[in-house]
């Protein structure tokens, strides 16, 4: 009777196995398969804004929105840039969203000749909430077309709006830039999260656009037609409220567009203690969302849709690869302790090794893109200080429980 419990038992532990290696086997191969994608579309040059112009360009008007709260110190650079990019300067205007603000950012904006939209409600703090009171008020003026909507630490490059009309020109509606981060040789933490920022931002967008697949918005460098934000009101109030929306708007049948020549660049903390809380955000808030969408983009299953959730369960690549070793070294163990049949052994190391695999061509294939510099290669070293890093991470997440208020991260 023992021995009968204990093979069903085996035979459980068996089949759960072998769920979880292929769920494994599947994202890694994901994966690879948008890095061969991006690099296809690389070298064959059809991005969008290379081919020929459209005729009888329309000069779209833009807002470029910047939420902001308590952002004196990086404020007047982020403007500064807004100011400089080639476009005709009565074709767009900055607005800034002082949120919650108790520093300079609101006298800085306005010495600089910029709109200010100045919010108090201590009770409502985040990001989501300061758009959904900067559109309350834009959707009353009719003299814009489209808005953009930049970090208050960022700074776009000077084609942006070139290429943005263009797109608008075209037909699109909901676009999300290059968003990557400012090159930091001195800090470790800012070049591997750059790293990371490549790879997710870049590479996997770039390889999804190429296969005519919707991408997530990133919240740096998202842009809306107006008539999105009418139809579509801002309700995303979580601490993903770029995932959120963006997830709204693909349930809908809006869907993003990834616009690679041009590109938002953001300044991350050089400390990784400051950039601790920031990481907690990203990698936490996004997991009261899982749910809720899986189930409501399955409901009416498309390609588009199913990708969508697919890549909304597709761990961070730190932690798959994590995921994957583990996984592979406790297998290694028990086939070293127990006499498996020589056909399971096969089976299942060569998915194991293969998924593995995968993820390495994930990372050395998009490594060897146009666009990545060899700041990011050397980032590598850096990867096993990170994993330890994030672990704290988790562990200081779980301690103190999720970060449910806008706070901004703190740079020296």
């Amino acid at each position: 009777m023992e021995g009968t419990f204990l093979n069903t038992v085996w035979t459980v532990l068996q089949v759960l196995h072998d769920l979880f290696l292929w769920l494994l086997f599947g994202g890694s191969f994901y994966l690879f398969g948008l890095t061969i994608a991006a690099l296809w579309r690389e070298k064959r040059q059809e991005d969008t804004y290379c081919q020929s112009p459209v005729k009888n360009s329309f000069h779209h008007r833009f807002v470029l929105l910047i939420p902001a709260h308590n952002e004196e110190k990086g404020i007047l650079g982020t403007i500064r840039s807004l100011q400089q990019l080639s476009y005709p300067k009565e074709q767009y205007r900055i607005v800034v969203i002082s949120d919650n603000s108790d520093d300079k950012t609101t006298d800085i904006a306005l010495q600089n000749s910029v709109t200010v939209l100045e919010r108090f409600d201590p009770s409502k703090r985040g990001k989501g909430y300061a758009l959904r009171f900067a559109f309350s008020h834009l959707l009353k003026d009719p003299s814009w077309d489209a808005c953009v909507i930049i970090d208050a630490d960022s700074v776009l490059s000077e084609n942006t709006l070139q290429v943005l009309n263009s797109e608008l020109n075209r037909g699109g509606s909901v676009f999300q830039l290059n968003d990557q981060i400012e090159p930091q040789s001195s800090s470790w933490s800012s070049e591997i999260i750059r790293l990371g920022f490549f790879l997710y931002n870049y590479i996997r967008p770039l390889g999804k656009s190429f296969l005519g697949l919707p991408v997530g918005l990133r919240g740096n460098g998202m842009c809306f037609r107006r008539s999105v934000i009418e139809i579509h009101p801002w309700e995303a109030f979580s601490l993903a409220e770029d995932l959120e929306y963006g997830l709204t708007l693909i349930s809908k049948g809006e869907y993003p567009v990834f616009v690679p020549e041009a590109t938002v660049l953001a300044k991350m903390p050089d400390n990784s203690r400051d950039a601790m809380s920031q990481r907690r955000r990203w990698e936490l808030g996004r997991w009261p969302l899982l749910y809720h969408y899986s189930v409501q983009l399955l409901t009416r299953p498309t390609v588009k849709r199913m990708e969508t959730v697919i890549d909304l369960f597709i761990p961070p690549l730190a932690n798959f690869m994590l995921l994957l070793v583990s996984g592979f070294s406790l297998w290694a163990l028990v086939i070293l302790s127990t006499d498996l049949s020589l056909s399971h052994l096969t089976y299942a190391g060569v998915i194991w090794v293969t998924s593995i695999s995968f993820l390495i061509g994930h990372l050395t294939l998009g490594l060897s893109s146009n666009r990545a510099d060899s700041g990011l290669k050397k980032a590598l070293n850096h990867a096993p200080r990170y994993v330890i890093w994030k672990m704290y991470v988790y562990f200081q997440a779980i301690l103190k429980g999720r970060e449910r208020e806008w706070i901004r991260t703190r740079r020296r």
